[in-house]
């Protein structure tokens, strides 16, 4: 990919992710105004439930997608790969959902305690299958670097969700209904995914799969990445299914609306992944040492320059902004958001050292790595949130991400590849000190902004101080240069 190229790519990645953040934005005001918490916390809890599954419906195949069709591979073998891959995890996926609608009503009485909750979980497990076939789907469309259909099938099935969740809620639909519109939208979101790309040329219409031995060679090598999945559903989503067991719902709805806001920083750097994984991929595959550290740094260094002021920015403003977006029931202390995105931004901040592991054919120390995190945070959740209720979840997910990152790096040094080669530490520096100086001027200019203009003015204060700081000590052109280096 040329170098004109990757900017392409990324900007549409960023359009598409702004879209689909947009989408989640309204949505929660939507349902916290029409529903109020407690609806809002059994979507979320039931979405929990369902996330849990889409990792081991997936079989792990979603990385040896990219791993194995990235670049120039006969058409004829992916589409053998594509054509089993997606029979595959249909047949897994549909068998865990049947599952989940089975034990709906256990469920309910373990994690939910709602009487009307049952329904809404039954019809949540169809987005297991949806769910698991539109990260595969994805996956190839990402290794074939098809990024503007992609992105384009992404921004409509956001748009389209918002547009049929406000027509149900205007019309007295309730949460069922919003479930049923999400279901909708999903389904023909993956089929017309899995259409374009046969239509468009990049697998061909056959019956023929790959034979048993490379079926299982890729199975073998999922597996892992199955287990490091649910380890992962246990870091990000699983401390909603403990505050749910200690709690109750409406405490899973506020803390859900406060990291449904903080996931801003995944999304910031999405659009950054999506190419970086690819181009890692072929470097390695090329013997190509420098390459691959030049890509970590340059694409660590952007996400860094964005993802850093996003967490101080966010947390200052959420009290704010929980309650514009919502109502007083959704507000949070800033301490409690700030630790949530803190977790979230060390999680994006190792994203090389993972896809280190996974092209150095490690998967099974990932596995292992991410089960013993996801143990920890798990047990933390299970101490900390009786005694300290949603603070404690936050804390113990940051204390999980940042061990899982300890262990990472400890593992990356042994290819031989030093941190100071996969991060500028110099260009990290300057970034938070202007990220110091933006706190500061914000704090003490619009110390508690309430409304859309106090919140809006004291974003675009931040911003421009940040800004600013940054090209005093960095420099316009070095800047400009990192960013045309992608």
């Amino acid at each position: 990919m040329t170098t004109d190229g990757q900017q392409r790519t990324i900007a549409i990645r960023f359009l598409a992710e702004a879209v689909g953040r947009g989408a989640a934005f309204l949505l929660f005001p939507l349902l916290a105004r029409y529903l109020g918490a407690e609806a809002y916390g059994v979507q979320m809890q039931a979405a929990a439930v369902a996330g849990v599954l889409v990792p081991i419906a997936t079989l792990g195949l979603g990385f040896g997608v990219v791993r194995t069709t990235a670049g120039a591979v006969d058409r004829l073998q992916v589409s053998a790969r594509y054509t089993t891959t997606l029979t595959l995890i249909l047949c897994t996926s549909l068998a865990l959902a049947a599952g989940v609608a089975l034990a709906a009503p256990i469920l309910n009485t373990l994690f939910f305690k709602t009487a009307w909750a049952t329904p809404v979980i039954r019809w949540t497990a169809l987005l297991v299958p949806l769910g698991a076939l539109e990260s595969v789907v994805s996956d190839f469309y990402r290794a074939r670097l098809r990024i503007l259909p992609q992105s384009l099938f992404q921004i409509a099935q956001a748009v389209l969700l918002v547009a049929s969740v406000v027509l149900a809620l205007r019309l007295g639909g309730e949460l069922l209904h919003v479930v049923w519109a999400s279901i909708a939208v999903k389904g023909v979101a993956v089929v017309a995914m899995i259409a374009w790309f046969v239509g468009s040329g990049e697998v061909t219409p056959s019956r023929r799969g790959l034979p048993r031995a490379e079926i299982a060679g890729l199975v073998r090598f999922g597996l892992p990445i199955v287990v490091m999945g649910l380890s992962t559903w246990i870091m990000s989503i699983g401390d909603r299914l403990v505050i749910g067991w200690y709690l109750d719902v409406r405490q899973v709805g506020i803390y859900s609306a406060a990291y449904s806001i903080a996931t801003l920083i995944a999304y910031v750097a999405t659009p950054l992944w999506t190419p970086l994984y690819p181009l890692m991929a072929a470097a390695v595959r090329e013997n190509r040492r420098e390459a691959v550290t030049g890509i970590c740094r340059r694409y660590m260094s952007l996400f860094v320059i964005i993802g850093v002021p996003a967490v101080c920015g966010l947390s200052l403003l959420s009290p704010g902004l929980l309650r514009l977006l919502g109502t007083d029931e959704f507000a949070i202390h800033p301490l409690v958001f700030a630790l949530i995105a803190l977790g979230l931004l060390s999680d994006q901040i190792a994203t090389s050292a993972h896809y280190l592991v996974y092209l150095h054919d490690d998967p099974r120390f990932l596995r292992n790595v991410t089960m013993f995190s996801g143990l920890v945070n798990l047990s933390l959740n299970l101490v900390l949130v009786p005694r300290l209720q949603i603070l404690g979840a936050a804390i113990a997910t940051l204390l999980a991400y940042l061990l899982l990152d300890a262990l990472l790096y400890r593992r990356v040094r042994r290819y031989g590849y030093g941190i100071g080669e996969l991060y500028d530490h110099g260009i990290i520096a300057r970034v938070l000190v202007s990220a110091a100086v933006m706190i500061a001027v914000v704090m003490v200019l619009v110390p508690l902004p309430t409304g859309i203009v106090a919140l809006g003015g004291a974003a675009a204060i931040g911003a421009a101080t940040y800004g600013i700081v940054l090209v005093a000590l960095m420099g316009w052109t070095t800047l400009r240069r990192l960013a045309e280096g992608v």
